[in-house]
């Protein structure tokens, strides 16, 4: 009996250590022509349906979808008939909270939990700009408007949330670059020559990294994507599988496991699981159904380093009252030289600089603000970035 118990724990023990959070995913149900919202055990491959989508007829690619890590709401755009629809599901109990008309086409949709935003990549004929997406109304507001990009690569977007950066490969004539812009500023931080074909390209908060899938030499490997030089290097090859991946069904787990739709070594569409952080397999499972948008509950907070400087000694910053109604006090012990507070769906709309602080507490008249989340990015006159949210009421 002793014997017995010993064997089943060591059998048990590796498939609890890699238990993983079900993939959110939208499916269509061919024999009924129905759309499903959907959840997907990565290690089993099996699918439940959760909630049929009324009135759907087509799931519109572009990995237009988005996980709501606060409200725990899965976003995906469809159409019904010729109409192009955004809709929002609960996550919790699966029903159909809203479906808007959604004439913006907008692509590589992703969450960011540190200001609770949806941001994406807006094309209007030949023009592109880099926006927030208000889910609710199906507003947008731009952020950047990229110049010298011709085109997109289809599912290169990520969102760095640690950095601040949103992500993506583009061309600009024949030459395919790779591009990264300060979504709180705007600016363009990186702009490199990116040659190879990386595909399924995701952000993965626990390694604080960016990988995409890469075919060479006859192998799929698992590559890490520097933004800051414009290279990517091998994390490991990923074993037991056939080049290939399915299109709008990859994404990373919280705990840092890279999920994709892709083919096992015989040619089988399976559901792949890799560590990001060795490369190594976790599973590969069979699968044959055709779920698209996948989206996992993933968040991490940003570590103001963008500008390329680390942080330190900020835990003495204080907002309140938090909620505010009328003033904002911050108190530090640090003197800031500059201080902007940015609504989500208005951009910035609060900008003081050095003349304005003198002291250590410093207040901020918020009396014309409309109720809602704002992001407040304060510089310190040491060069460092510190970035905080507060509730008006």
């Amino acid at each position: 009996m002793r014997n017995l118990l010993v064997f089943c724990i060591f059998f048990l023990f590796p498939a609890f250590i890699f238990a993983q959070s079900p993939v959110h995913a939208v499916w269509e149900d061919n024999q009924n022509n129905d759309y499903y919202y959907v959840r997907i055990d990565p290690t089993s491959g099996i699918k439940t349906n959760v909630q049929v989508i009324p009135g759907m007829t087509a799931f519109v690619a572009g990995r237009k979808t988005a996980y709501d890590t606060d409200l725990n709401r899965y976003y995906f755009t469809g159409l019904s008939g010729a109409q192009q629809y955004l809709y929002t599901i609960d996550a919790v109990n699966g029903s159909v909270i809203s479906g808007i008309a959604f004439n913006e086409n907008v692509v590589g949709m992703e969450y960011n939990c540190n200001d609770s935003a949806i941001y994406g990549f807006k094309i209007s004929g030949s023009v592109y700009e880099i926006v927030r997406l208000d889910p609710a109304t199906g507003a947008t507001i731009s952020i950047s408007s990229p110049v010298n990009i011709t085109a997109y690569v289809g599912e290169s977007f990520a969102l760095d949330r640690r950095q601040g950066l949103y992500c993506f490969i583009g061309f600009s004539g024949s030459n395919k670059r790779l591009l990264a812009y300060d979504i709180h500023s705007g600016q363009q931080m990186y702009n490199h020559p990116f040659a190879d074909n990386l595909a399924g390209i995701q952000y993965s908060c626990p390694d604080s990294a960016i990988v995409g899938l890469w075919e060479s030499g006859g192998q799929y490997k698992l590559e890490k994507i520097d933004v800051i030089n414009g290279t990517h290097s091998t994390i490991g090859v990923v074993n037991g599988v056939t080049p290939g991946i399915t299109a709008e069904s990859s994404c990373v787990t919280s705990t840092g496991v890279y999920i994709y739709r892709g083919f096992d070594s015989l040619n089988n569409i399976s559901i792949i699981s890799v560590k990001v952080s060795d490369g190594s397999t976790v599973s590969v499972v069979s699968t044959s159904d055709n779920a698209k948008g996948f989206r996992e509950i993933v968040c991490c907070e940003e570590n103001n380093s963008t500008l390329g400087i680390e942080m330190n000694n900020f835990s003495d910053i204080s907002l309140y009252p938090n909620p505010c109604h009328n003033q904002l006090i911050i108190e530090s012990s640090l003197m800031f030289s500059e201080i902007r507070i940015y609504s989500l769906l208005q951009g910035e709309i609060i900008s003081q600089e050095a003349s304005d602080f003198n002291d250590y507490r410093i207040s901020i008249n918020t009396e014309e603000l409309r109720s809602g989340i704002y992001l407040t990015r304060m510089i310190d006159k040491a060069g460092n970035t510190h970035t905080s949210r507060f509730i008006k009421n």
